[in-house]
């Protein structure tokens, strides 16, 4: 399934910081999310500051809360297996679906 970015118009989400939040709400750290994204941790950081402040929590927790309330998240989006535990190879996929779209696991 695909995501479209309007669909996070509402707090005006990039790609990027939703690509950012899914990776954390499956619990990765800065520092994973960060070498698998091939991003700076203070990036990451910002990333997820802003997402924050756009969706008007305080934390991970509240802002994954509310993605998944708002449809942003879905449950299976949190499900990592072996393959997802160094998240380069998901994030390069997610790359090269374009920068409009996120990937989403069918099902």
């Amino acid at each position: 399934m695909l995501v479209e970015q309007d669909e996070t118009g509402k707090y005006g989400l990039s790609r990027r910081e939703l690509e950012v939040l899914t990776l954390a709400a499956r619990g990765l750290s800065n520092r994973q999310i960060a070498t698998g994204a091939h991003l700076a941790e203070g990036t990451v950081k910002r990333h997820l500051s802003n997402s924050y402040h756009k969706m008007e929590v305080g934390s991970r927790g509240e802002a994954v809360r509310k993605a998944l309330i708002e449809g942003w998240l879905d449950v299976r989006d949190l499900l990592r297996t072996r393959e997802t535990r160094a998240p380069t190879k998901e994030i390069d996929a997610l790359r090269r679906r374009g920068s409009q779209k996120l990937w989403r696991p069918a099902g």
